[in-house]
């Protein structure tokens, strides 16, 4: 559809859709934002679901499934070219929730993860009520809410109805024991357990190790009933382990997986907490690797800022200056960075849950207030906001022992489609990939990364010349490694493929060299992707965050930091 265009929404009215409200673009639609709808309009308006289908969707009872609510005609209103649909803000997917990293950062815990669980289980039964199937019931197709409360069931147009079948469905959630298209409440429940079982622990119940299968092998796993519950399967260091399911869903997950039963979980026992969520893991050296322990802060350590020597440690309730306590309670805020200033004299940046992001000394003196914040991230010593379709990098400076803080634009973005990570901008224009890297504290640039085409993109992390990228389609996660020259002009690229979903964790050094930690915890090293040195049995895994400082690699576990060097 060209943009800027009209089109009309039963029950609302004519609307002008221009190219400010494009929010995503996929195989089969371009997604708008119309006030407090969402608008879904088809590339191939004879693709559209039929005005049946969604009066039988209509009648979903559950608020939290995004069911279409209005047919959108074109500008004369007579050809339906698709929906609208209730617009949530702030969401995350729920494939973020099964990293032990990111449940950290916000601070969630295992009950939330059991509340989050029961609350899709007991959505189920609404939509099944309704003679209606969810069939691709898969970990894109959810959303969780801001404060991880509420699951949101989108992509609701693919569902079974009683009068249309479907037929689209991700191989990692589809029930092997399904013949032809024949889908059924269980084989939802089949799919609900993956998902659930995902949470939990943090892995796909037919993925990690067994000494019959080759790790690309899980769908063979599946169609044999071989899962994480046999005894000869072994998971990732970084999952949880088995004890932190409830019982109740634990003995039925085992009979669906393992046995080949179908039927509807049980409700987990809430009156039993779960006491188990990571396996406790030893930090020790290895037979290539020489590991010490540098740090043991009060707190379970989130970020770590070095500034001449220094480690600034922010935790969930303070910021530390090595381990004593330099700040106030910092747990209100959504995020919050440790900024040098020209005389290496630290400022903290504090991003409010509301918006509002604040820049204030050690002593608590406020210099500057902002507003319309979404995130926040660090590079070059500065901090780089959003605002208003621009991106800002935020540095401070001494003069005659006052503070100054200085703004400076340094790109465009395109605020609505654009997600900021470690120390890159990630934007969907138009249906294309792009990435804004700050190259310099007052310069940065914009470019379209065709290999991410087609791709959703679920985490990146940009540090010295590297960009590392996860994306996600057709169920199976992909990482990309980006090396750029060091005038970022031209890349190399390079793709590892089928990965399970977890935390990008790499730092680069000043001495051109990457240090970055796989999915099977071993170490990469390298400076280019011509050349890359893997070393097995790295005593860090995914979710220790790595660092660097005076050319030094250290990683971040709970309290501790510890140093990290290769044996010789």
């Amino acid at each position: 559809m060209k943009l800027p265009a009209d089109i009309t929404i039963h029950s609302v009215g004519k609307v002008k859709l221009t190219s400010q409200a494009y929010i995503a673009e996929g195989g089969e639609a371009t997604v708008y934002e119309v006030g407090q709808l969402a608008v879904k309009i088809y590339h191939d308006p004879s693709k559209m679901i039929s005005v049946s289908k969604i009066k039988e969707l209509q009648s979903i009872s559950a608020d939290n499934v995004l069911k279409p609510l209005h047919i959108v005609y074109d500008s004369n209103g007579k050809r339906p070219i698709g929906y609208a649909m209730q617009f949530i803000r702030d969401s995350f997917p729920m494939c973020k929730l099964f990293t032990k990293t990111f449940r950290s950062k916000n601070g969630l815990s295992s009950s939330d993860i059991l509340h989050i669980v029961k609350e899709i289980q007991m959505t189920v039964p609404k939509i099944h009520s309704a003679g209606c199937l969810i069939v691709d019931f898969n970990e894109m197709n959810l959303l969780s809410s801001q404060d991880f409360k509420t699951p949101i069931f989108i992509d609701v147009d693919s569902y079974q109805t009683p009068s249309h079948k479907a037929t689209a469905i991700m191989e990692s959630i589809r029930d092997p024991l399904v013949k032809g298209n024949d889908f059924t409440e269980f084989s939802d429940w089949f799919s609900f357990g993956v998902i659930a079982f995902e949470l939990y622990i943090g892995m796909h119940p037919f993925k990690g190790k067994h000494p019959a299968y080759k790790p690309n092998q899980w769908l063979e796993r599946m169609k044999n009933g071989v899962s994480a519950f046999d005894p000869k399967a072994t998971m990732p260091p970084v999952c949880a382990s088995l004890k932190s399911i409830p019982q109740r869903h634990y003995d039925w997950m085992k009979d669906v997986f393992s046995n080949k039963d179908r039927s509807a979980p049980p409700m987990p026992d809430f009156s039993t907490s779960i006491t188990v969520l990571v396996t406790a893991k030893i930090i020790t050296g290895t037979e290539s690797f020489e590991v010490n322990n540098v740090c043991q802060n009060p707190e379970d350590i989130i970020y770590v800022f070095p500034i001449m020597g220094i480690n600034y440690c922010v935790s969930k309730n303070y910021v530390y200056k090595n381990r004593a306590k330099i700040s106030d309670d910092i747990s209100s805020y959504k995020k919050v960075i440790v900024c040098p200033t020209d005389s290496m004299t630290p400022v903290l940046a504090k991003l409010e849950r509301s918006g509002n992001l604040i820049f204030s000394q050690l002593g608590g003196e406020v210099i500057k207030l902002s507003h319309s914040e979404k995130n926040i991230m660090s590079r070059y010593g500065c901090v780089y906001s959003i605002c208003n379709g621009k991106l800002f990098s935020n540095s401070f400076i001494v003069r005659n022992g006052i503070v100054y803080h200085m703004a400076k634009k340094v790109s465009t973005v395109s605020e609505r489609n654009s997600r900021m990570y470690n120390g890159v901008v990630y934007q969907d224009l138009l249906g294309k990939p792009f990435i804004t890297i700050p190259t310099s504290p007052t310069a940065c640039i914009t470019k379209h990364l065709p290999e991410l085409d087609g791709y959703r993109v679920i985490s990146m992390h940009a540090e010295g010349n590297v960009c590392m990228a996860v994306g996600e389609t057709k169920g199976i996660y992909d990482k990309f490694v980006f090396v750029f020259e060091k005038n970022f002009g031209n890349y190399s690229s390079r793709k590892i493929c089928d990965i399970s979903i977890t935390e990008i964790n790499f730092t680069a050094l000043n001495s051109g060299t990457t240090c970055h930690i796989t999915e099977n915890s071993e170490v990469e090293l390298f400076v280019n992707n011509d050349k890359v040195k893997v070393i097995p049995g790295s005593p860090a895994d995914t979710s220790m965050k790595l660092f660097n400082e005076s050319g030094y690699v250290y990683f971040i576990d709970g309290k501790n930091i510890y140093h990290l060097k290769t044996r010789k």
